[in-house]
């Protein structure tokens, strides 16, 4: 999605607008959904969801073989998109999620449809993988996926951005010998470096991608005006930069909302 920020002299981004979140409410840079395909009330949703469009992004419009779950779309050299996304058996309903496998998908364009590829490492556990991310390594690196909840921060890497994915190691954190990887968010930070946002809101960051991290915060979400203080119910935060600063979505399941955070340097304000 489109963002763009005016960054005062002062740094601190919330001066932009006196409601604290940038020059206009994080929904407005939400545009319409051109349709794909065709609007249908014969596939998965609420009636309060209405007709949708099937051929958008990824899914088993069957309802028969797999449910899709997280997913990252990385533009390619050959100019298609690629989306890394776990699955797991339709049949089993959504509390399979623990049997979940990584899967990477292909469109032609960012919106899809994407069409299912195959398993991203069959021969590593069988290709379990959930939470799943992906970056584009600086300096030409190649890329990476990450999975976590169900690994601790497993890192694959390969070359090619179709692969093959070999396993590089698990993100460590200083200091923390048993820390358990859990919805994990991962970027390469534009200054240098790697940094981490997870399940329990805090910031992490290393120079190399593995590790070992610097816990760099506490949880950020503590004492925010709006954010319920009921953290358990607070997950799946994503991490990314654009428009000079950086951002944090988090999903509140519990009071359905979702909440966003930016910084001026992806660790304190």
């Amino acid at each position: 999605m489109p963002l763009t920020w005016t960054v005062p002299s002062s740094g601190r981004a919330q001066d932009t607008n006196p409601g604290g979140i940038g020059p206009k409410p994080f929904i407005d840079y939400f545009l319409p959904i051109p349709i794909t395909g065709s609007l249908s009330k014969d596939v998965w949703g609420a009636a309060s969801v209405g007709p949708r469009d099937a051929m958008n992004g990824l899914e088993d419009t069957t309802m028969k073989k797999w449910n899709y779950w997280d997913g990252k779309i990385l533009k390619g050299p050959d100019g298609r998109c690629y989306l890394f996304v776990d699955r797991w058996d339709q049949a089993k309903g959504h509390n399979d999620w623990p049997e979940s496998k990584t899967v990477e998908a292909v469109s032609s364009t960012p919106l899809g449809p994407y069409v299912d590829q195959g398993l991203l490492w069959p021969d590593n556990q069988g290709g379990k993988g959930c939470n799943v991310t992906a970056l584009e390594m600086p300096d030409h690196g190649g890329y990476a996926v990450v999975v976590s909840e169900t690994r601790d921060g497993d890192i694959f890497t390969s070359r090619a951005i179709t692969g093959p994915f070999t396993q590089l190691g698990t993100i460590t954190v200083t200091g923390k010998a048993n820390w358990h990887g859990s919805n994990v968010s991962l970027i390469a930070r534009p200054d240098g470096g790697f940094e981490i946002i997870q399940r329990y809101g805090q910031v992490m960051t290393s120079p190399n991608i593995l590790g070992p991290y610097e816990v760099r915060s506490g949880n950020i979400y503590q004492g925010l005006v709006g954010v319920p203080q009921n953290f358990p119910s607070l997950e799946d935060p994503v991490i990314w930069y654009s428009g000079g600063l950086y951002h944090i979505v988090v999903n509140s399941w519990m009071d359905r909302k979702a909440y966003h955070l930016i910084s001026v340097d992806g660790i304190k304000d």
